[in-house]
Order: structure tokens, then sequence, then C-alpha cells
């Protein structure tokens, strides 16, 4: 079975190499973005609504999601973004975090 996986800041250029690697292996990806209206449409991908900082998009958004891949370039607030989301995944069934090693 496929898995189902969410991608934050999946409308920049760092998430390309990502979406094709998830797609290529046949799972579902949802593209979590701030505004639909900048997002390209492309076969296989699901657009989902999401803000970081509005908290009370993270249940809708992340519904059915096995794992999570957070792919933004440095921000003032990434480490409370970071903290926020892996609080929420601790509280709804695990996490998983993709990190370079």
């Amino acid at each position: 079975m496929a898995k189902s996986i969410a991608i934050i800041g999946s409308n920049g250029r760092n998430s390309s190499a990502w979406i094709n690697a998830f797609l290529a292996r046949g799972s579902h990806v949802k593209n979590l973005v701030r505004d639909r209206s900048k997002s390209h449409p492309r076969s296989g991908l699901k657009f989902v609504t999401f803000d970081l900082n509005n908290y009370s998009s993270y249940e809708s958004a992340l519904s059915g999601v096995e794992l999570l891949a957070l792919v933004t370039p440095p921000d003032p607030l990434q480490t409370e973004r970071e903290l926020a989301l892996h609080l929420y995944r601790c509280l709804h069934g695990g996490r998983r975090q993709l990190r370079p090693r």
C-alpha cells in the first residue's frame, strides 16, 4: 500500500526533488500550501490549504498523513514551527522526520 505524504513548502524549488522521488515510489502526495492560487497543477498531487501559523488548519490538512516533510528556506520562526508540528504529531499518533545526515 502506498504511503500518504504531506509536503510543506511544495511550491518552492527545494521540494521538486522530494515530490519526484515520492511520486516515483507510488506515494500519495499532498501539497500543503498557504495560497492555492500560486500552485501549479500536477498529476498525482493534491493541493491542501495549510498555514504553519494557523494551528487550526493542522488537523484537516494532516488527516491520514503517514509522513510529513517540511521543505522551507531558513526563517526566523522555523524552530517554533518545527516544534509545533512535532508536538502535533506526538499528540496525534507519532512522528517521523526526514533529515539529511
